[in-house]
């Protein structure tokens, strides 16, 4: 048995909780545990990003057991977010957002979520066996109350366990959260067959920002390359987060190395260069059959006249028919380029509870304004016409 931080029994359960992985004894049980159910529950994964020590998360890890049963029965990994005023945006001003952008500035609210900031659509509540489940959800709530929480969030989970078990444990579902995915046939063999899928306009667009971009030049980063280049790696990074509504987990340059270490050589980044300046990057992460585009960095000045973004997620798609992908998937902000480019969204099982209708309400309106700043448009891209996949 694992010698927790504490433990809490939960009615015949008994669920023991640790702030790090790399706490005596947790690493080897959270390990062996019988089920894996996404690779970001890996322990080394977990330690990664904790060394990356995100500015405005922590973490916290359960192992759930039965009676007296000396295996666990679930397990499951929560990031604690000091969400604050830098964390959100607001694209536009009313006086909504006017009551939310003070209350964000003079009073933190903590978020806990059974999720993972750092990836798409990855649940991190591992639980084989559904009877188990009710209890992991009580012992969570105990222990999300205990730590102050004024909004619980269960992010990402699976089709298969039956509503009526979030429902009878008081969750509403979050129906805003949907991410950018394409779909690639078999059939594709190289980047042609991509543009040949493609109508005649979409098509033309993307030759022209394949031209555009045809001065950068891409070359895999090493570990060392990164490391060398930690400040310009920072600086467009920060340069992209400045630009989004919602920024949650925020990290550094330490985070990619970290990943590196932990993943290996499923995790790569890419760096654009123009007259031998480092001016944007791409990271890439191995999930079995799928290519994450992951954590981007540019600057905005090169994006202008040699369509960087685009020139990004049209290399993934590259990347992703020539490795033989099944899937791409491109994360969840700007809808509309990647509609653009052939994605399409991919809707999130999300569940949530707030301690309060203050919370409530400003949660809506923080939901309302992504929803706003991605606008409709990218609803109605059709780029591959009566041949769509």
């Amino acid at each position: 048995m694992l010698v927790p931080v504490h433990s809490e029994p939960i009615q015949g359960y008994r669920i023991h909780w640790a702030d790090s992985i790399l706490e005596a004894g947790i690493a080897s049980e959270w390990t062996s545990f019988p089920s894996s159910s996404t690779d970001t529950l890996d322990a080394g994964y977990l330690a990664a990003l904790e060394q990356a020590q995100p500015g405005d998360l922590s973490f916290r890890y359960g192992l759930l057991y039965y009676r007296d049963d000396g295996q666990p029965v679930a397990r499951i990994a929560l990031q604690v977010l000091n969400f604050t005023s830098r964390n959100f945006k607001f694209p536009r001003t009313t006086w909504k957002t006017l009551l939310a952008m003070i209350a964000l500035r003079f009073r933190r609210f903590r978020v806990i979520m059974a999720g993972n900031l750092f990836s798409v659509g990855k649940p991190m509540i591992d639980c084989p066996d559904e009877n188990h489940l009710p209890a992991l959800l009580q012992a969570t709530e105990i222990e999300a109350r205990r730590l102050g929480y004024d909004l619980l969030l269960l992010k990402d989970l699976p089709e298969y366990w039956h509503e009526s078990v979030f429902e009878n444990a008081g969750y509403h579902p979050f129906e805003a959260d949907l991410t950018m995915q394409l779909s690639l046939p078999a059939s594709w063999n190289s980047f042609d067959e991509y543009l040949h899928a493609l109508t005649k306009k979409y098509r033309q667009r993307a030759v022209k920002i394949r031209r555009s971009g045809a001065l950068l030049e891409r070359r895999w980063l090493t570990p060392a390359e990164v490391r060398t280049g930690a400040n310009a790696i920072n600086r467009l990074f920060r340069s992209v987060q400045e630009k989004q509504v919602v920024r949650m987990g925020i990290v550094d340059v330490c985070y990619f190395l970290a990943l590196s270490t932990a993943l290996g050589d499923r995790f790569r980044m890419l760096g654009y260069f123009l007259q031998d300046r480092l001016v944007g990057f791409a990271s890439y992460i191995r999930h079995g059959d799928e290519l994450e585009v992951h954590y981007i960095g540019m600057d905005y000045t090169v994006n202008a006249t040699h369509q960087l973004y685009f020139n990004i997620l049209l290399d993934g798609i590259e990347h992703a028919i020539r490795d033989r992908y099944a899937k791409l998937e491109l994360g969840r902000t700007a809808r509309e380029a990647k509609a653009v480019c052939g994605c399409r969204p991919h809707p999130f099982r999300d569940r949530f509870k707030t301690r309060n209708a203050g919370i409530q309400r400003l949660l809506n309106r923080m939901a309302a304004s992504f929803t706003e700043d991605e606008g409709a448009s990218w609803q109605i891209r059709h780029p591959f016409g009566e041949r769509m996949i």
